[in-house]
């Protein structure tokens, strides 16, 4: 039988429906009874509220295309504001901690905390948090649907509200004046923001007029920055996605007579490309190559596994640095990614990386220097790519020279002055 490893918590082990973008079900009713409600609230506002708002969204894009240009890291005067601007700040995680953008949310939450500035977490959808990211916060308060978050916020005065998703702000926007409160959208690269093709009319027309918002908008990839310019007309700020430090502090382990691969993604989302790998798996396999297979996954995967896999279901970080470093290989064909955090992490490592080009993989990949680029949806060039790194020891140490050189950029003193710059800029009154 294979080995399983589960956290056991109730919360995460359910089995539930997904739709096409890999989301619960429930999820998608939510965002669409929101959506109604949203538009209910626009119909019903004063016209001159409408108005306020559209010419303080337009001086934030100015404030934003301005600050861009003068962006510096190492400029004292902005990194030194941040504490001064900031005296009571939300951080909204908006999906369960183990979606690789909420782990990028988390960090920057730590970042402003470690800062000196006061920050409650409000948890949404079945996120939950322990140990030390609990006592570190002021705060952590669950809440059970929008009209709690709505609450919440209209609770008392914030200074600053960082939202882990577009599909949060519409009840921020019907709970606090937009105008007396900074709103930030942290926008990692959710499916529902790349796959307009896919999704219903009034749905993508609900998104749209979500980030028509007064609101600052921030990002860790140069992709999503330009695809959100492209299709919403939106300026945005961009950061390096601060990794977490535990894949600093591991080194992959090493190697043995069986080649051992990493998976890390969810067979729910197709746009993972898992059914891929798992099929490059078998060919490996056919090939007679001696394979064993470490799959860490969101949710457990509705399949049978032979007794060469080892399955980590919803582990934290530490887990799963552990259990990337005993592998030869990731392999990360995804469709579409706003970032791609398992690559990154696996080069933090010292493991090398298959991939695909994803979009946000662009920011950090390099085909031939620290990974191999196959194109999507090939299983042969897969297979072909993960024995090339078996059989060639100069080209497999020569990848993970590099990727270690590439995930030092990512790393939180690489992070952390821009991203206290940025918030400074993103708090600042316009």
């Amino acid at each position: 039988m294979p080995e399983i490893v589960d956290n056991g918590l109730p919360s995460r082990a359910v089995s539930l429906e997904t739709d096409r973008f890999g989301y619960p079900v429930r999820w998608s009713i939510e965002f669409r009874r929101t959506a109604l409600r949203f538009f209910d609230f626009q119909s019903h506002v004063n016209p001159e509220y409408v108005r306020l708002c559209t010419e303080l969204r337009n001086r934030i894009d100015i404030h934003t295309e301005q600050s861009l240009g003068a962006l510096t890291p190492s400029d004292p005067a902005r990194t030194s504001a941040l504490s001064s601007a900031l005296t009571s700040v939300v951080v909204v995680v908006s999906f369960p901690i183990r979606i690789g953008g909420m782990r990028l949310l988390l960090e920057v939450a730590r970042m402003i905390k470690l800062s000196g500035v006061e920050v409650h977490i409000v948890l949404r959808r079945g996120a939950s948090l322990s140990g030390e990211n609990v006592s570190l916060f002021d705060s952590v308060i669950a809440v059970a649907d929008d009209g709690g978050l709505q609450r919440y916020l209209d609770s008392k005065h914030w200074s600053f509200i960082l939202l882990g998703s577009w599909v949060d702000c519409a009840e921020t926007a019907m709970a606090v004046d937009l105008s007396d409160c900074s709103v930030t959208i942290f926008t990692a690269g959710e499916p529902t923001l790349n796959s307009d093709s896919l999704l219903d009319g009034r749905f993508v027309h609900y998104r749209n007029a979500v980030l028509q918002l007064p609101v600052r908008i921030l990002v860790f990839s140069r992709f999503m920055q330009e695809l959100i310019r492209r299709v919403h007309l939106r300026p945005s700020y961009y950061v390096p996605a601060p990794l977490d430090g535990v894949f600093y502090s591991v080194r992959a382990l090493e190697r043995s007579s069986v080649f051992r691969i990493g998976l890390n993604a969810s067979l729910s989302n197709p746009r993972k490309g898992v059914s891929c790998a798992l099929r490059s798996v078998a060919l490996l396999r056919m090939r007679s190559v001696p394979v064993a297979v470490t799959w860490i996954s969101q949710d457990r995967p509705k399949v049978t596994l032979p007794d060469y896999f080892t399955l980590r279901v919803d582990v934290t970080p530490r887990d799963v640095a552990a259990s990337l470093a005993r592998c030869d290989v990731l392999l990360f064909p995804s469709v579409v990614e706003g970032l791609g955090l398992p690559p990154l992490e696996a080069m933090a490592l010292g493991v090398p990386v298959v991939l695909t080009m994803n979009g946000g993989a662009a920011e950090y990949a390099i085909g031939n220097w620290n990974c191999l680029v196959v194109p999507g949806n090939d299983v042969c060039a897969l297979a072909d790519a993960a024995e090339r790194i078996r059989t060639d020891a100069s080209l497999r140490n020569y990848l993970v020279q590099n990727g270690l050189r590439t995930a030092a950029r990512f790393s939180w003193s690489e992070s952390r002055a821009r991203l206290s710059a940025a918030l400074a800029c993103l708090s600042a009154a316009v």
